[in-house]
């Protein structure tokens, strides 16, 4: 029995691995006890060759860099990291087709091995220093190993695949595992040097009560005298700056229609539609004392389903009297108007007019400006009785 008839993927295994599994076959075969059948000495053939073929293609899957998170990513780019900042930066399974092509001060992160016959691979990076010569640097950055030329018997392109080849995922979950000891070290380190036994026992303690104080505040964010908001509520949801104008209201009064997550998340409804944002408890204010008849909430308790989901800016330009934030793009053109009638388009839309109405001249006749100090010197106010 040998592997000559086994199927393989161009490049998945090297020749020199192939070899290798061919002489611990052999091996194997003579290592069969004696007195075997035909059959069962085919079939034990067959296992160990499977079970040698499996555990060298599964070693020797290419590798490409995982997506990473946050905390891992800092991880790489730590002091020391060399190796793993080389295999993000080229960010492919290696080839040798890519040294080949490789220009001068390249660099990549590959394993080696002094001695074929070794198992262990060591992480090395390849850093091209001339036409046709490599240096070999340790996984950390900090010293040279060797140098290679790239022709020759012990050339690299002669040995990549028995002393040189791409990493494989154990390699760098290694490099992972060697980053994360590193940095725990060094805290280690940091702490034991700028922290006393009494001190680090105070901070402890510190630390300890921040946390109950921090379980009650949230306890108390999530409640109103104990008690959580309940759907039917009135309240009232402040408005950032740049979500009103300056002569608008600050906050919005909605009526809680939906309770959702774990009971402190609501959804909040009036007038103009939904509210598209679900709110924390927290940023809410209670009306214990208003009804939802009397703001004229009823019907958006009642049918909020139906209604349009908006943003809050949305919301609060539809029921601004001035329009809401940002300019305008409608505005009346009543130059000598009353803009008391459906004809003014500030009218219609049950907004007052501003300086950039009536053509941008005053207009001594409007009375949809009077409410509007500002709008005086461009809507004079005219006495009825003059």
């Amino acid at each position: 029995m040998d592997l000559d008839d086994v199927n393989l993927e161009p490049g998945e295994l090297p020749a020199a691995t192939l070899e290798e599994l061919r002489s611990n076959l052999r091996k194997s075969i003579d290592n069969l006890p004696g007195g075997m059948g035909t059959m069962a000495l085919a079939e034990a053939t067959n296992a160990a060759r499977k079970s040698m073929l499996d555990e060298a293609k599964s070693s020797w899957v290419r590798f490409r860099p995982i997506k990473l998170s946050e905390g891992d990513l800092v991880l790489v780019n730590r002091p020391k990291s060399d190796w793993l900042q080389e295999l993000y930066r080229v960010d492919k399974a290696v080839q040798k087709k890519d040294l080949e092509g490789a220009k001068i001060g390249a660099y990549f992160s590959v394993v080696d091995r002094v001695d074929p016959e070794e198992k262990d691979w060591r992480r090395v990076i390849l850093k091209k220093i001339r036409k046709d010569e490599w240096q070999v640097i340790s996984d950390t950055g900090e010293s040279i190993l060797a140098n290679i030329n790239e022709n020759g018997v012990e050339g690299l392109w002669a040995v990549w695949g028995s002393k040189y080849r791409a990493a494989m995922r154990i390699h760098f979950d290694q490099a992972m595992d060697d980053a994360r000891k590193r940095r725990d070290d060094h805290q280690a380190t940091e702490d034991a040097l700028d922290v006393s036994p009494k001190r680090k026992k105070i901070r402890d303690e510190n630390v300890m009560h921040l946390k109950k104080q921090a379980r009650v505040m949230k306890q108390k964010a999530t409640t109103v005298e104990g008690k959580s908001f309940e759907v039917g509520d009135v309240v009232q949801y402040n408005l950032a700056d740049v979500d009103c104008t300056k002569v608008d209201s600050k906050v919005l009064t909605y009526v809680i229609v939906e309770k959702r997550g774990a009971g402190n998340l609501f959804r909040l409804a009036n007038s103009a539609g939904v509210l598209k944002d679900l709110i924390y408890q927290c940023y809410l204010t209670h009306q214990p004392n208003a009804t939802r008849k009397l703001l004229n909430l009823e019907k958006a308790f009642e049918g909020w389903k139906g209604m349009p989901v908006l943003p809050t800016r949305q919301i609060a330009s539809i029921q601004s009297i001035y329009g809401g934030q940002g300019k305008s793009k409608e505005k009346c053109g009543c130059r000598k108007g009353k803009c008391n009638t459906k004809q003014c388009k500030c009218h219609s839309s049950n907004r007052r007019c501003n300086s950039s109405c009536h053509g941008g001249q005053a207009n001594k006749n409007c009375l949809n400006c009077t409410d509007i100090p500002m709008a005086f010197e461009m809507c004079p106010v005219i006495d009825e009785g003059e």
